[in-house]
């Protein structure tokens, strides 16, 4: 097991891992106790679905967000922008990314509504990890002057991280193929109904 250099960032003299699983060097894992040992391994084979220790937020940067996004979200590709976003992480490194960017729509970018375009975990079980982000989420929004953030869940997810963190249904975006005689394009976007989210901050 090594570590690759690509994925490694340098931060006041020491190593920060952003990304568990080709990163963590053996060195690393030998100071560890038996029980995260134990849960490492398991989370490399796909089977450690839960947190080990504390969760909490840090930085990333974009083209991080971006790799974490291809790789964990469901149905969606990274977006093209944002302006911000972190991740989520446990003992053993990041369990979630979320990113922040201006509204898709543009008769909702008004100057003072966010929406979170990208919302993904490394799996089903980490407890509260997706509520936790879109939280931290919108406090980051409101000190940052905004009074609005706005999400979108397809029509058949009940959206629980959301009702979680205070934000309920205000309409329903009708699906539609963005392919046209004028401008042909693939749909690599889901065409289905989406559920539009909304809390006032």
């Amino acid at each position: 097991m090594k570590a690759h250099s690509e994925f490694i960032e340098a931060v006041d003299g020491e190593f920060i891992y952003w990304r568990y699983n080709p990163n963590t060097t053996l060195a690393q894992i030998e100071k560890w106790d038996r029980g995260k040992q134990f849960n490492f391994c398991l989370r490399q084979s796909g089977r450690c679905n839960h947190a080990v220790g504390k969760l909490h937020t840090r930085a990333i940067t974009f083209s991080q967000a971006k790799e974490l996004v291809e790789d964990w979200h469901n149905h969606l590709k990274p977006p093209a922008g944002w302006k911000f976003g972190f991740a989520l992480e446990d003992d053993i490194g990041i369990v979630g990314v979320i990113i922040v960017g201006r509204p898709v729509a543009r008769k909702l970018d008004d100057g003072s509504t966010m929406e979170i375009t990208r919302c993904a975990l490394i799996g089903k079980g980490i407890k509260n990890a997706a509520s936790m982000m879109i939280g931290a989420a919108c406090r980051t929004a409101q000190l940052q002057g905004y009074n609005r953030m706005i999400s979108y869940t397809l029509e058949d997810e009940d959206g629980a991280a959301y009702k979680a963190a205070g934000f309920h249904v205000d309409h329903i975006s009708k699906g539609h193929k963005w392919n046209c005689k004028s401008r042909a394009r693939s749909d690599e976007q889901p065409t289905c109904d989406k559920k539009r989210w909304v809390k006032n901050l």
